[in-house]
């Protein structure tokens, strides 16, 4: 008995001699990468991501493909300081808005400028993550088919985490972008006039698209008669027309409803997260409509890619690229903020 009891002291002695002498081998856990805030354009943003994760991580990174044919002077990303890090956390977490507006900016300057004025930029600072700006490829001509290749090619890209290619030797090189300025579970669209549109009659109408984003807010939408929302999709709407709002209403299943001071609200009974929102007064400043979308929709649901890849993604040629699937589905989310300020769903 006594030996025993000798065997099993001098067991734990080692053990926690060991795990003293391997204290310093066990890599410090951080959920954020130490990286300041930054404005880019996207093709600035895609070739820079690969430096700044090759330096915070120790891994080899390339940018994405998916972006080099990318129309190029469009586009501008907003990356908040101490992005969720891919190396210890989940790098899922980081939100992302991309806003779509039919107006020109002359430099970036002017750009950021009117991201500040919406109040995106500060909505970003308190979640983590990036704020993506979005332009007509022809702005005289405004959104088009051109714009939604466009916004296939910064899905794909954005949405493919973790996704690496490896040499003839077996060595891995991650895609910087998904992990520089993307994320697939807090995913939210923002469209104000042409930018309105283009979201109904280009992203709605396709599940691939529709499907992966958390929360819509549609600024003076209007939408192709032949259209229609091919999943649900929460959404909020100021001066809206009927027949957009029919649609969306109809994608999802949200007709009881209710009433508060600044919005008519219809939801589904039997998922509450599939609602319309629709602003009682339009002219109200555009930062109020986004700080309200945020707060009262955005905050409160998420999507998770659950579904076989590839099981209803046309074939193109990302459809190797990870999560490539929908839908993606949709679920309550319970936000943790800097700032929290959350309500659970009536």
């Amino acid at each position: 008995m006594k030996h025993s009891m000798k065997m099993v002291a001098a067991l734990a002695a080692a053990m926690v001699c060991g795990l003293s002498a391997g204290a310093e081998e066990i890599p410090k856990y951080e959920q954020h990468f130490a990286n300041e805030a930054t404005f880019e354009t996207l093709e600035e943003a895609h070739q820079n991501g690969s430096a700044e994760l090759n330096a915070l991580t120790g891994k080899n990174y390339m940018p994405d493909p998916a972006l080099d044919t990318y129309t190029a002077g469009t586009t501008y990303v907003y990356r908040s300081a101490g992005v969720f890090t891919n190396v210890s956390a989940a790098y899922r977490m980081n939100t992302n808005v991309l806003v779509y507006s039919d107006q020109t900016f002359e430099n970036k300057e002017a750009a950021l400028d009117y991201l500040k004025e919406l109040g995106v930029t500060d909505l970003i600072d308190e979640a983590y993550g990036s704020a993506v700006l979005v332009t007509p490829a022809n702005p005289e001509a405004g959104f088009g088919a051109a714009d939604q290749y466009d916004y296939l090619k910064l899905q794909s890209a954005m949405c493919n985490l973790g996704f690496s290619v490896r040499d003839a030797d077996g060595n891995a090189t991650l895609y910087a972008d998904n992990t520089y300025f993307g994320g697939l579970t807090y995913r939210y669209l923002i469209g104000v006039d042409g930018g309105a549109d283009f979201l109904c009659d280009y992203v709605s109408g396709t599940l691939d698209y529709v499907s992966r984003v958390g929360g819509m807010l549609l600024v003076n939408p209007s939408m192709n008669k032949a259209i229609d929302v091919a999943g649900e999709v929460p959404v909020y709407l100021v001066n809206s027309p009927d027949e957009v709002f029919e649609k969306f209403q109809q994608a999802n299943g949200a007709y009881a409803s209710e009433e508060n001071a600044d919005q008519m609200v219809y939801f589904n009974q039997t998922f509450p997260t599939r609602r319309v929102m629709v602003a009682k007064d339009g002219e109200k400043a555009l930062a109020e409509y986004v700080k309200d979308a945020y707060y009262s929709l955005f905050v409160k649901a998420m999507r998770t890619p659950v579904v076989k890849a590839g099981l209803f993604v046309a074939a193109n040629e990302f459809s190797g690229y990870s999560w490539n699937q929908a839908p993606y589905t949709l679920t309550e989310r319970n936000a943790v903020l800097k700032a929290l300020r959350q309500t659970a769903f009536m």
